[in-house]
C-alpha cells in the first residue's frame, strides 16, 4: 500500500540529487529537463503502482462480495426447498397438524386436522382450542399449554376429548410443542393430533370385558384358578379356595402339585407339561385333591393355556 509513496519520494530524491550537481552553462537547460522527466516518470510510476494496487483490491472485494451472494443464494435455495417439504409434509399428512398462537388462536391447520372436527381454516381462523375441546377436558389441557408457551417444558402429550362443530365427540392423542425464534419470543405452537376414538372404544370393551369376568369368575359356584408355568397359584376365586381350605395368600405360596394327591400328580404333570408347551390346547382330568387339614376329595378339572401375542404362556 505504501509502495506508490515510496517511489514518489525516491524519485524526488534522486531529481533533486541530480539538479543540485554542479554542470557547465550548456548542459543546464538539459538538466532541468532531465529533473522534470525524472518527476514526470517518477509520478507515472508511483500512479501505475497504485491503479494496480487499487484494481485488485476492488477485484478482491466483488470476489468476496460474490461469495456471499452465492452463499445467500444457496442458503435462500436451502430454505425454499425446506419450506415446500414442509408444506407437503403438512398438507398431505393423514395426522391432524395445527399452529396457534399463545393465546391458543389457530393461526394454521391441514386437512386433516380441519376434518377432524368438521370446521374450515376460516372457521378455525376465529376459534382457540378452547371451543374444540371437551370440557371436561380444557382444564387439564390450559395446565399443560402454558408452562408450554412459557417456556417452562418444551413439549407435551395429552389424552382428551375434540368437540365436532356438529356436537359430536371423540378422543384425540395430541403431541403439543412450542417453536421460539432467536430472539426467544414465541413465534408459535404446533400440535400434531391423532384421532384415537377406536382405540379409546377397544379399551372401553377391553374394560368391560374384564369387568364381566372378574364378576364370573368371584361370583362362580365354580372354583377357578390361574397358575403360571411352574404350576404355581396366581388368582383363585373364592369357591376354589373354599374347596381346599386355603386362603388366596397361602395359595400364592403353593403349586399345583402341593394339592394334588400323590398318587394322581403324575398322570396330571405329563398333560400339564403338554399344554404349557403348546402341544395340546387343554385337557380334562379326574384327580384328587388334598384339602388344607389333609381330607382328599375328586374333582373333575378341566385345564387351558392362555398364550400371548409373542407366543409365550401368559397363564
Amino acid at each position: 500500500r505504501w509502495l506508490p509513496f515510496l517511489v514518489v519520494l525516491v524519485g524526488l530524491a534522486v531529481s533533486l540529487l541530480l539538479s543540485r550537481t554542479g554542470s557547465p552553462p550548456p548542459y543546464e537547460s538539459l538538466q532541468l529537463w532531465i529533473l522534470a522527466g525524472g518527476i514526470l516518470v517518477t509520478f507515472l510510476v508511483a500512479f501505475a503502482l497504485y491503479a494496480m494496487q487499487t484494481a485488485d483490491r476492488v477485484a478482491q472485494l466483488l470476489a468476496a462480495e460474490r461469495d456471499q451472494w452465492s452463499g445467500a443464494e444457496a442458503a435462500h435455495a436451502a430454505l425454499r426447498k425446506s419450506e415446500e417439504v414442509f408444506r407437503s409434509i403438512f398438507e398431505n399428512s393423514s395426522v391432524g397438524m395445527a399452529r396457534t398462537d399463545p393465546r391458543g388462536r389457530f393461526l394454521l391447520a391441514n386437512n386433516a386436522y380441519q376434518k377432524m372436527p368438521g370446521y374450515t381454516m376460516e372457521d378455525l381462523e376465529s376459534l382457540t382450542h378452547e371451543p374444540v375441546t371437551h370440557p371436561d377436558d380444557w382444564t387439564r389441557h390450559r395446565k399443560l399449554f402454558q408452562p408450554l408457551i412459557s417456556g417452562e417444558i418444551p413439549a407435551f402429550e395429552i389424552q382428551k376429548r375434540y368437540v365436532r362443530k356438529d356436537g359430536s365427540e371423540f378422543w384425540v392423542l395430541a403431541s403439543d410443542s412450542a417453536v421460539f425464534g432467536t430472539d426467544g419470543k414465541l413465534l408459535f405452537a404446533q400440535a400434531i393430533t391423532r384421532n384415537i376414538d377406536d382405540i379409546k372404544a377397544a379399551e372401553t370393551l377391553l374394560r368391560q370385558s374384564e369387568e364381566t369376568f372378574r364378576s364370573i369368575f368371584e361370583n362362580s359356584s365354580v372354583g377357578m384358578a390361574r397358575t403360571d408355568p411352574t404350576g404355581r397359584f396366581l388368582l383363585a376365586n373364592t369357591a376354589y379356595q373354599e374347596m381346599l381350605g386355603y386362603s388366596m395368600e397361602e395359595l400364592r405360596s403353593l403349586t399345583l402339585e402341593a394339592v394334588t394327591h400323590p398318587a394322581d400328580w403324575e398322570s396330571h404333570r405329563q398333560l400339564f407339561g403338554s399344554m404349557i408347551q403348546g402341544d395340546i390346547p387343554s385337557f380334562e382330568i379326574q384327580k384328587r385333591y388334598l384339602r388344607k387339614d389333609g381330607t382328599q376329595f375328586w374333582v373333575h378339572a378341566s385345564d387351558s393355556a392362555v398364550f400371548g401375542e409373542d407366543g409365550k404362556l401368559l397363564f
